[in-house]
This record gives structure tokens, C-alpha cells and sequence, in this order.
């Protein structure tokens, strides 16, 4: 069932986008609300718990340490997606949907008597626009509308 606070927070997001569409010049958006919203859904937190896996098998595969953080082959399933009806209603399918691309950048390696703990940033990307093939595919009014708000 959709979380009616969530939803809330997705419509003010939204209606910043519309905003932002209409005066806006073409710059990124950007919005700690909406980085919020992506922080928390349960899609991102499964990314993020593969990051983990993956860093883990590469750091014990590697004799226990990262010989070269810039090589590393992080094999992670799926990026994140924001699909689902609650993602429909709440306003993250409108607003991002997926992320195209992201980056693993391993920021610190601090070993403990336990292990070792991993300082990560990860950065998720989305290319933030319908093209022409989308409304081809998705043919529906509200897809044609953002698609106008988009590019106009």
C-alpha cells in the first residue's frame, strides 16, 4: 500500500520538476528532496546491499585488499528502478523511473581487528528526459505532456 506521506513529498517533487521544466534554461535538476525519496526506497537499498556483496568478494578475492580501486569489477545486478504503483502514485516512476549509470568510487580502506570497513560513494545517474522512442512506446497523453514540458 503507498505511503500517503511519501506520496505527498512525490507531488511537491513533481511540481518542482514542472516548475523547474518551465523557467528553467536547460540546467540539470536537482533536488535533496527527491535524493531523499531515491535514498530510502527499498529498490536503492537493494543496489546499495549489492555494492556491498560485490566489494566484499572482490576485497577477499583479492587477498583482502583492493590492489587497484580504479579495476575493480563490480558484477551488481540490475540499477535501481522506481516503478511500482506505489512508485506510480508517489511520483518517483514520473520523475526518474530507473538510473541509466552509476559509479563506485571506493574513498577509504580502514582494516580492524574484525575485518575491515569500506568507505564508499556511490552516485547514481539518470538521464532525466523522454526522447522521441519513449513517447513511440509509451504512447499515452501524460507521456506526450511531459515530453512537451521537457523539450519546449
Amino acid at each position: 500500500m503507498a505511503n500517503f506521506h511519501s506520496m505527498y513529498e512525490g507531488e511537491e517533487n513533481i511540481n518542482a520538476m514542472i516548475d523547474h521544466f518551465r523557467h528553467g534554461n536547460g540546467e540539470e535538476y536537482s533536488s535533496p528532496l527527491l535524493t531523499k525519496l531515491v535514498a530510502h526506497h527499498p529498490s536503492t537499498r537493494r543496489f546499495m546491499a549489492d555494492v556491498g556483496a560485490a566489494l566484499t568478494e572482490e576485497y577477499y578475492n583479492n587477498n583482502d585488499v583492493f590492489n587497484d580501486i580504479s579495476k575493480l569489477n563490480l558484477e551488481i545486478v540490475g540499477n535501481p528502478r522506481y516503478n511500482t504503483w506505489d512508485d506510480f502514485f508517489g511520483g518517483l516512476q514520473i520523475a526518474i523511473n530507473d538510473m541509466k549509470m552509476y559509479d563506485v568510487d571506493v574513498l577509504l580502506v580502514v582494516p580492524t581487528e574484525g575485518g575491515v570497513y569500506v568507505y564508499v560513494e556511490v552516485i547514481l545517474y539518470d538521464h532525466f528526459g523522454l526522447d522521441p522512442d519513449d513517447i513511440i512506446e509509451y504512447d499515452t497523453q501524460g507521456f506526450r505532456s511531459w515530453f512537451i514540458l521537457q523539450h519546449e
